[in-house]
């Protein structure tokens, strides 16, 4: 009788057992997938529920990185007030392309016309979003697309179908030192299942930006002599862009020609800056690195997010 009754109260034990464990695997199923979403199971993207193909991952991985310089433009910090983001119907993958376009450019002409911008966003009309001193003034032309909904948020549904020979660029909106940060989409890939990697370039805007160049010659206290020294003729005496290979002619030598020469004309300035550039990027430096100057590793989830905003250097 004895021995009956401890079978009975071992066998509810193990019922109440095996239920138990039912119970916390439901529960501890959803919870492993909300915690540790960073691989996912098998490579399984949880919110999209489905496993993702490489270029799904990638047009993820696309929106995720443009959606974090929006969202920087929430930061009560005067840097991220003149920010910019654009995109280019330009292919500049190639930095001997990049270098032709910035040759090429018309110094009387704004940064969106000589880089074939079609879409673009600032941070003040991020900011001031609805606010009629803002909206036109900020776009170039009506042909111009915004790179924000009517509700200002980010339209990724546009950016999702943008093709792989498109370039996005972002950075300062103009300015004495404005810089762009040109991102080739094409140089957007896959390094393994949980990394992607992107290059870029850095470009000084007043090499090809008309408000820039501007603000870069009014910035200057030019006197008499001074001003008489900017009408001078080149100083390099008509150095050709084929010329500088970036061993003899650097960016540095280039600058030190100048000698510290003030600027009379938009013309004067385009040509400074340029010749800076393609000293800078056919140096050693930049050709040891190949086709491109900067080469960026970022982890990434199994739906192409990024587990966070740092990112290690490609050598």
């Amino acid at each position: 009788m004895k021995s009956k009754f401890i079978t009975r109260i071992l066998n509810n034990r193990m019922a109440t057992a095996v239920v138990l464990s039912l119970v916390a695997g439901v529960i501890y199923t959803p919870y492993s997938f909300l915690m540790y979403p960073k691989n996912g199971w098998a490579g399984f993207c949880i919110p999209e529920f489905k496993q993702l193909s490489p270029e799904q991952k990638r047009k993820n991985f696309f929106v995720d990185y443009v959606a974090e310089g929006v969202r920087k433009w929430d930061k009560n910090n005067d840097f991220f007030r003149n920010q910019e983001i654009a995109i280019s119907k330009y292919n500049l993958a190639d930095k001997e392309e990049l270098i032709k376009l910035m040759i090429q450019s018309d110094p009387s002409k704004s940064f969106e016309e000589n880089f074939g911008v079609v879409a673009k966003s600032t941070a003040r009309q991020y900011r001031y979003h609805g606010d009629r001193r803002y909206d036109k003034a900020e776009l170039i032309g009506e042909s111009m697309r915004s790179l924000l909904t009517q509700d200002r948020k980010l339209d990724t549904a546009y950016l999702r179908k943008l093709p792989d020979n498109y370039t996005l660029i972002m950075g300062d909106i103009s300015g004495h030192g404005a810089i762009s940060t040109i991102i080739p989409l094409s140089l957007i890939k896959p390094v393994d299942h949980s990394h992607f990697g992107l290059a870029y370039y850095h470009i000084r805007k007043s090499c090809c930006d008309s408000e820039s160049i501007d603000t870069y010659i009014t910035s200057q206290p030019l006197s008499e002599a001074k001003l008489a020294k900017a009408k001078l003729k080149d100083p390099l005496h008509g150095l050709r862009f084929d010329q500088i290979d970036g061993v003899k002619f650097t960016d540095i030598s280039i600058d030190d020609a100048y000698d510290d020469m003030k600027f009379y004309t938009p013309e004067q300035v385009h040509l400074y800056h340029t010749r800076m550039e393609v000293g800078e990027f056919r140096n050693e430096f930049y050709n040891s690195l190949g086709p491109t100057p900067s080469r960026w590793l970022h982890e990434t989830t199994a739906c192409g997010t990024r587990t966070s905003t740092k990112a290690a250097r490609i050598r």
